[in-house]
């Protein structure tokens, strides 16, 4: 029982990170150093670079508005 639920919890966390890289790719940001920086705090530290890459993306990516 508890040997699934960790199965089911890695499992999970797995399916977060490559969410996190797949959005990463796709996510334009304001400066290359900032993207580099980012990419090694979440391959390096998957689940708090996941975390805090989702806490501060807002904060470093350019946002394309039709204003």
């Amino acid at each position: 029982m508890q040997s699934m639920f960790i199965q089911i919890l890695i499992g999970i966390s797995i399916a977060v990170w490559i969410w996190t890289l797949m959005d990463f790719y796709e996510t334009k940001f304001k400066k290359l150093n900032q993207k580099i920086v980012w990419l090694l705090l979440v391959l390096f530290f998957p689940l708090l670079g996941t975390i805090f890459y989702f806490r501060y993306k807002k904060d470093l990516i350019i946002r394309d508005t039709l204003e």
